[in-house]
């Protein structure tokens, strides 16, 4: 995950010079005081995938030794700091409207988590799949994830996109036959952008009749770190001359 902004804070990754990402930091827009969110170059440790949850920052905590990972959450208010899940597989986290979500395997099949901030009530969603991942919220009751190739084994390219929907314990496969992936993103609208198998293009999705039915392409091509949050999409473009636009605009194109 890139940077994460709201109306109170902004949250970031800090790299060291071979890319692992070890110190995330979070600022106070009102009072432009930045802390860390954890220990700072902590030996082993590997901080990723922070995520804004109103006056909450969440991220996956790993320990490089023995490769064991925990969901982190921290008030951002009050600098409390606790540990809320602990994972038997590494994941990602998504986050919205108050709730948390992120995977794990057990018994041989993969799980997806629903945690409330607010309630610190925990729900968990038995896939089909053994080996999931990449779930983003699409709001409260629906989101998305992807199944993959057991790792160990030759790839066989017939990842699937899943859409999920709790409220009526509906699970539907979007897309077969996915040989890489490249992003997973949705957004404000409820709409899901999928770039897969190097076709240089994001497919979108929406919500129809409680089913997630293709919406076209995203025409622009060569779209990078792609992000859509408060009303606001973020990407990059590359240019014919080899460099890259920020764009930051209210709409899509096309």
């Amino acid at each position: 995950m890139g940077v994460e902004l709201n109306d109170n804070w902004l949250l970031w990754v800090d790299a060291d010079e071979s890319g692992w990402q070890l110190n995330p930091y979070f600022m106070n827009l009102k009072t432009q005081e930045i802390h860390p969110l954890t220990k700072e170059n902590e030996e082993n440790v590997f901080n990723d995938f922070p995520v804004l949850i109103g006056d909450y920052a969440a991220w996956i905590k790993m320990n490089r030794k023995d490769e064991k990972a925990e969901v982190m959450l921290k008030n951002l208010k009050t600098g409390e700091t606790t540990s809320i899940f602990n994972l038997n597989s590494f994941s990602s986290l998504s986050a919205k409207d108050g709730k948390l979500l992120f995977t794990d395997k057990k018994d041989h099949f993969g799980y997806i988590f629903l945690y409330d901030v607010k309630s610190k009530e925990i729900k968990e969603f038995k896939s089909s799949y053994e080996f999931i991942g990449w779930a983003r919220l699409l709001n409260d009751q629906q989101w998305v994830y992807l199944t993959f190739d057991d790792p160990s084994e030759p790839s066989t390219g017939d990842g699937k996109l899943i859409f999920y929907d709790a409220a009526t314990n509906h699970s539907q496969e979007v897309v077969s036959d996915i040989d890489s992936i490249s992003e997973l993103n949705t957004d404000f609208n409820n709409e899901v952008f999928l770039y897969f198998n190097e076709n240089g293009y994001y497919k979108k999705f929406k919500i129809q009749d409680h089913l997630l039915v293709e919406d076209g392409l995203l025409e622009t091509r060569y779209f990078f770190r792609f992000s859509a949050e408060n009303d606001i999409y973020i990407y990059d473009q590359e240019l014919p001359n080899e460099k890259y636009k920020l764009i930051i605009q209210s709409e899509l194109p096309n």
